[in-house]
């Protein structure tokens, strides 16, 4: 799976707003008996499972066993053998389907019949009839001889006589492609000819080049490799690979819970809230709506804090310079090939290297409240009873109860610049030749009327807005290495159009 195996187990990356299991569990009723056998992140399947599906009842296998000699599908689904006495299905957690045949007359497989660039990565089902009937032969992991009808086995199989099957599972221990294969079941089936198949529609995310094509798909993949987030009806649940994020999550909102969403579960990895019923601030936008929400955050959100101003200031200079020269340096990795922009959009930027050093010691002079820390539109739903905040960042340098107000308020003004519920949709355009680059992208019509009446309240409350878009120009700096292209290129080039403008 490329650069997301080392965070998180496959069957739980999101795909279309649900985890990839929560879409195979999906296709079964609510009273369905699950077997999961469990392997390589084990207790992330396991805590995810019990936070998304609470009430589903699940049995957890510990396959003791899944790399090396002798392991593979075909093991872990023999280590699951004492908990499926009878007949059962079998899904692999790789893939999702358009349905899902409830046939339980028979033994069948469910096949792919689209088109197979690929035949040696696969098994493939030799077929009687077209386009689905009695299997044939089986050509696990090798390219069908010449003129056979065949169709991809796609992990989705129902299994009827299960002792022919377990039988055949254990004592066929060749391995093919280095792995005990599922394969290895069918061989007796298909002797007696009790082995058939049935078509599906079937969209493979079992390496990272599928997957990162699938997501594609959706329009502008907008997630970070180190965080997932997934939906349901009643509740959201968030993953981080760093465990002490999701603590001080669920930290910081039980210290202002009348703006958050209601804290449901937590563990490891993951936490769960209650869904917010409602639309997000994006979407029912106007002047009159933008007015009450800023009046809103300043008596409930934003709260002042009693900081040491030596302290504030160390905390602004680890988050602003000592963060913003982290980030650098990993977009600049990313990108050791690519030359930097000197132009954006025809205009001269300045090299990033001199913008920095121009930033000035006013950005240290943090004025302390409660703050969100990632606060745009998309990240406020609004609702009869007024607005609630998602999607809140953590911390600030290290401290959960407070941060810098200005961040928030640059936060909040990048958002009006740069919609990102449009970049969502792909609405976004980034072309460079040489050190010449071009970008464009969506922005509202009023988003000049938004951005005024920011700047009316920010100095009203005697800040600086010159300070503000500052700071904007940093943030979409900062968001550049976590992103996908050709969003991160765009917010590099962005950033250094912005930046040259407010430091010249």
């Amino acid at each position: 799976m490329g650069p997301v195996a080392d965070t998180i187990n496959k069957c739980l990356l999101p795909y279309r707003g649900r985890a990839i299991i929560s879409h195979l569990i999906d296709h079964f009723p609510a009273d369905t008996h699950f077997v999961i056998a469990l392997g390589y992140k084990a207790e992330q399947v396991r805590t995810y499972l019990g936070m998304m599906h609470p009430e589903q009842r699940f049995d957890f296998v510990n396959v003791d066993r899944f790399t090396g000699a002798g392991t593979g599908p075909g093991y872990s689904l023999s280590c699951c053998r004492g908990q499926l006495p009878g007949a059962f299905y079998f899904i692999a957690g790789d893939g999702v389907f358009d349905s899902i045949p409830h046939d339980i007359s028979c033994n069948w497989l469910a096949v792919s019949l689209a088109k197979n660039e690929h035949p040696d990565h696969y098994c493939n089902i030799g077929l009687h009839d077209a386009p689905a009937g009695r299997a044939q032969a089986i050509y696990d992991k090798q390219r069908p001889p010449a003129g056979v009808h065949t169709g991809v086995f796609t992990g989705l199989m129902h299994i009827k006589d299960a002792d022919i099957f377990w039988e055949s599972l254990v004592n066929t221990q060749d391995a093919i492609a280095g792995e005990h294969q599922i394969s290895s079941g069918f061989s007796a089936l298909l002797a007696r000819d009790l082995l058939h198949t049935h078509a599906v529609n079937w969209q493979d995310l079992g390496t990272h080049e599928s997957y990162r094509c699938a997501r594609a798909e959706e329009a502008y993949d907008f997630s970070k490799i180190d965080e997932c987030i997934y939906f349901s009806p009643q509740r959201v649940v968030k993953f981080f690979s760093d465990p002490r994020v999701v603590q001080q999550r669920v930290e910081k909102a039980r210290l202002l819970p009348e703006v958050f969403p209601q804290i449901i579960g937590h563990e490891g990895q993951f936490y769960a809230y209650r869904k917010v019923p409602g639309s997000t601030a994006y979407e029912c936008l106007d002047l009159a709506l933008s007015a009450r929400l800023l009046e809103w955050l300043k008596q409930n959100l934003w709260l002042p804090r009693a900081v040491d101003a030596t302290h504030m200031s160390a905390l602004c200079r680890k988050f602003y310079f000592d963060k913003t020269a982290e980030r650098l340096a990993a977009y600049q990795k990313k990108y050791a090939a690519v030359a930097e922009p000197e132009s954006v959009n025809g205009i001269a930027v300045m090299p990033v290297a001199t913008l920095l050093k121009k930033l000035p010691d006013t950005l240290l002079q943090g004025v302390p409240v409660f703050m969100h820390g990632d606060l745009h539109y998309d990240n406020i739903i609004v609702h009869d009873g007024g607005f609630t905040l998602i999607d809140w960042r953590q911390d600030f340098a290290g401290e959960i109860a407070y941060g810098d107000w200005y961040y928030d308020v640059a936060k909040f003004l990048g958002g009006i610049h740069l919609n990102y519920d449009y970049i969502k949709r792909g609405l976004v355009r980034f072309e460079q030749r040489g050190t010449e680059v071009w970008i464009d992208y969506a922005v509202r019509q009023n988003a000049p009327e938004y951005a005024a009446q920011l700047k009316a309240f920010v100095r009203a409350k005697g800040l600086d807005i010159h300070r503000a878009e500052i700071l904007r120009g940093l943030i979409y700096l900062n968001m550049a290495p976590l992103h996908h292209p050709p969003f991160d290129r765009m917010l590099f080039a962005l950033a250094k159009q912005l930046l040259t403008q407010v430091l010249a």
